[in-house]
């Protein structure tokens, strides 16, 4: 990976942009872009003039193995972000939901006997 990790350090970073390398099978691409991010070319602002220029492809863009360097807004970086976030906390929230019905349902098949089992999940405050 420290090419990688070189070729990042070599980027003439732009404000208001975020860079990753993105790997280069169709469907991962074409998702990609549905998302917002483009693709560097050899001619862009950010590689021009810096030794990346040799890791361009016949068609310009800047590749390493099977990997593409490219970049995405700062605010449409931010947008994903917050989405994956909203996902996550509903993924948990279910999970533990989950959880404390199975307490409950334990519980209720122990009867009397219930006071010994300890519950593993706490309600959250919202």
């Amino acid at each position: 990976m420290s090419l990688l990790n070189d070729m990042d350090n070599m980027i003439k970073k732009q404000a208001g942009k975020r860079y990753r390398f993105v790997r280069l099978d169709p469907a991962n691409v074409t998702d990609r872009l549905y998302k917002g991010y483009e693709l560097v070319l050899k001619g862009d602002p950010e590689v021009k003039d810096t030794p990346l220029d040799k890791h361009a492809a016949a068609d310009g863009q800047i590749r390493a193995g099977g990997l593409a360097l490219a970049r995405i807004s700062e605010s449409r970086a931010r947008e994903h972000e917050a989405a994956k976030k909203a996902r996550l906390d509903l993924r948990m929230k279910a999970i533990k939901a989950g959880y404390k019905k199975s307490g409950e349902d334990i519980k209720r098949k122990l009867g009397s006997a219930h006071k010994g089992f300890n519950v593993i999940v706490q309600e959250e405050e919202d």
